[in-house]
Parts: C-alpha cells; structure tokens; sequence
C-alpha cells in the first residue's frame, strides 16, 4: 500500500529555504496550533514562502542527518497564503521594542532613501521588515525574495526579506541592508551591519504604521505603577490596557527587575521589590525619547 498523504490546511511558514544543488530543494518549518515540524519539498526550490498561512499536501518521513534521526514532512505540494505574513501588532511591537532595549553602542546614521532600490544579480541585499504590511507589499513586488523570520541565515545570501529582524542573531553575509520601515533608532544601522557584514545600510522614511504602534507601546510613570499592581494580584495585564502597551509594561518592569518574563516577554512571576526607577530601563528611555 502506498505511504498515507494528509491535507494539512492553514498552517502557518515559520521559516522557509532552499537546499541542495543550486537551491533545487525547499526546506520549511511549520506551524499550527503551537505545534512545529520541520518539512522538506523536494524540486520545489522555487517556492517563496514566508510566516503567513499555506495549505500543503504531506507524508512522514525519516530525517536523517550527521547523527540525528528524528521524522518530519515529506511535503508533496503547498499553496502559498496570501498575505505571506500574517498581521500580527504585537510580534510588531515585540520585535521593535526588543531592538530599542538593545540600542546602545555606535551612532552611525544610515543612507536616507526615498524609494527602494534595484536589486542587481541574484545575491547581496536584504530588505528588513518590522511590519508585516511592509514584508507582504514587497514579496508582492519581488516575488523571488527569499523569507525569512527574525534571521535570514542562508549561507549563499540570496536577495532575501526578512521581517522582525534580530540583529544579535547569525545571519548571513550581505552587501546592503534596507531598513524598509525606517531605523528604530539612531544605532540600528551599525547593529545591521554587525549582523550582516554590510557594507551599507539604506534607510526608507519611518513608516507611519510603525510610529502609530510605538505610540501605542509609549507608557508612563501611572501605567506602569497599574502593571506592577495588576501583576502581583495576578490579572491578566492584557486585559487591563491594550496589548502593546502590555507588552511594553512587562518589558519595562523586567528591566527594572521587578518582574521575571520569559523569551517572549510573557510575565513568570513577581521579584522581590527595589527602589529601581522607570529611568533605569532602556527600553522606558527609548520610547519617551522618540
């Protein structure tokens, strides 16, 4: 009898790249319901996918490879979603916020464009994203970028989006880096081109919808007094003000060392109280400087 295929729809790409021989080979992960599995779609190298919803036809397969054994998809053939990255404010806001927390060292302005650039060859430049509006209008736009998430660390450094850039991760070799929804802040430029080892690193104008959702992040001296109560009797602080502004407080008070978050900024649990002051977290600096 032949091997069993299922019909999974909906899922979601959570990091997608091509392998093998001249990129013939396509290797995924995704996502549903907060399950992960790794697949692999051979001859289907020409697929461009990133973190928004796909259908896909698949078996199990045994993945074997430098010592590791373990299963994964054996994928027969997808339909890309559309929008390839699904809209989600609050991986926005922890993308962006994350960065502000990190900003420290070199000041060195990026190159100011107006318009993107052209993309020349097939290899070097890297177009980072904090909104998934701005990653969906330019896979529309240049359908044969490669996609990532959070760190585009395909070794041949193919023109390629990456959206909520992490500038402390491993990422490939590029030429240039566009900061397509602007820089965050004036030492963005120089942490882009740590990670990359670009030679240069463009900037568009701030995107309205990124200075709209830090804006909404912005919080004062009261709202976080309301956080730090509203977490030690344990509430749900999403419930109690929007949750970007949720997802900032936590962060604040986790740099304050009042609260203990996990990698994700979800609250874990109260520490003990100190005489710490909001000033003392970058992050609570940042927002009220922009």
């Amino acid at each position: 009898n032949p091997a069993p295929r299922f019909l999974l729809r909906g899922v979601s790409v959570v990091s997608s790249r091509t392998v093998g021989s001249g990129g013939a080979h396509l290797k995924a992960t995704f996502g549903k319901d907060g399950v992960r599995k790794d697949g692999i779609a051979f001859g289907m190298g020409g697929t461009r996918l990133g973190g928004g919803a796909a259908d896909i036809v698949a078996g199990i397969a045994r993945n074997e490879y430098n010592g590791y054994v373990g299963a994964q998809l054996a994928v027969k053939a997808i339909l890309p979603g559309d929008p390839a990255f699904a809209p989600d404010t609050v991986a926005e806001a922890r993308s962006a916020l994350t960065e502000l927390s990190r900003q420290g060292g070199d000041a060195e302005a990026p190159e100011r464009i107006a318009s993107l650039p052209p993309l020349n060859g097939h290899r070097g430049t890297l177009f980072a994203c904090r909104c998934a509006g701005t990653a969906n209008m330019l896979r529309r736009a240049m359908p044969d970028l490669m996609v990532f998430t959070q760190c585009a660390d395909d070794p041949r450094g193919f023109h390629a989006l990456c959206l909520y850039p992490d500038w402390d991760a491993a990422h490939a070799r590029f030429d240039t880096v566009v900061l397509a929804d602007g820089a965050l802040h004036p030492g963005e430029a120089a942490r882009a081109k740590a990670a990359t080892g670009a030679a240069r690193v463009l900037a568009m104008p701030r995107n309205p919808a990124l200075t709209e959702m830090l804006g909404a992040c912005r919080t004062g001296v009261d709202e976080l007094r309301d956080a730090w109560r509203a977490l030690r009797d344990g509430m749900d602080l999403s419930l109690q003000m929007p949750p970007c502004q949720a997802l900032a407080c936590r962060m604040i008070l986790g740099e304050m060392g009042l609260a203990r978050l996990d990698g994700n900024g979800a609250f874990v649990s109260m520490l003990p109280a100190s005489g710490a002051q909001p000033e003392a977290s970058a992050l609570y600096r940042a927002l009220n400087e922009l």
